[in-house]
């Protein structure tokens, strides 16, 4: 699974939501207490928390969550097959997935 950091760093720079039809980033802790302050969650800090290590309310913090548009990675515009063999496989990423986020983050 990926760890604290990893989520952390994620959802700093790709974290979006979607309220009432909009796309927007997750950046102000009001949004994120309207929506989900019913379900203990108040700031981006017990969101990522939340995401992080699933709990209670993780299907209701997941779902406001839009999912993460990454970049490619840098230097498989040069070399892709090269970065697909480094991937391996879709599917469970174990654990490489924190090496799979720094490199597409």
């Amino acid at each position: 699974f990926a760890n604290l950091k990893s989520v952390w760093e994620l959802s700093l720079k790709h974290g979006q939501a979607k309220v009432k039809n909009k796309i927007i980033p997750l950046t102000d802790n009001t949004v994120i207490e309207e929506h989900l302050g019913k379900f203990g969650v108040i700031c981006l800090e017990d969101f990522i928390h939340e995401i992080a290590f699933p709990g209670k309310n993780f299907q209701a913090t997941s779902g406001f969550l839009c999912p993460f548009q990454l970049s490619v990675a840098h230097h498989t515009t040069k070399n892709r097959v090269g970065f697909l063999k480094q991937v391996s496989s879709p599917g469970h990423g174990g654990k490489h997935i924190n090496w799979l986020i720094q490199q597409l983050n």
